[in-house]
């Protein structure tokens, strides 16, 4: 457990989606606990831009709004059928703590991704969608040359007919 830029605790759990072992302690109290600011950050952006899986982070906050600690807190992430556990946090009474889960976005290019977190009974939940852009720059390029192409070959078919029918020679 270290402490971020603010003063928090934060927690940091590194597992790959769908990690089958769950933990064995889980001191829960869900009154106790609010989650806010639920993020993801992506790793290295250029892999949506073409449709790879993305490695990042999803970071939360947990509020602990009651005069008692909560001790060993395990936090859920889902990702459509995966869950992926946060380590154990202890939250002071009154505290905060600040929870990064490394996780694996994986899809078609343009997927949707659901992530919903689950600490002590607290839930939240977010969206993120990639969009591969760079197929889609690739196919709008494609489709520009296919149709200069096309004007071209019909470009030389008029011009040939005309010279033809005129009887001017034809050079290209």
């Amino acid at each position: 457990m270290a402490l971020s830029a603010a003063g928090l605790a934060v927690a940091t759990g590194i597992g790959p989606v769908g990690a089958a072992d769950a933990p064995t302690t889980s001191g829960t109290n869900p009154a106790a606990v609010e989650l806010s600011a639920v993020e993801f950050r992506a790793d290295a952006a250029w892999a949506g831009w073409v449709g790879a899986p993305i490695d990042g982070t999803v970071a939360f906050r947990v509020d602990n709004g009651t005069g008692r600690p909560v001790r060993e807190l395990v936090a859920e992430v889902h990702i459509g059928d995966e869950v992926v556990f946060a380590p154990p946090v202890d939250i002071a009474a009154g505290g905060a703590a600040v929870v990064s889960v490394d996780v694996r976005l994986e899809g078609l290019p343009g997927a949707r991704h659901d992530i919903a977190v689950d600490a002590g009974g607290a839930t939240a939940e977010m969206t993120h969608r990639s969009v591969p852009w760079a197929l889609v720059v690739g196919g709008a390029a494609a489709v520009n040359v296919a149709l200069l192409h096309g004007r071209d070959r019909l470009r030389w078919a008029v011009t040939r007919r005309t010279a033809t029918a005129t009887g001017v020679p034809i050079t290209r």
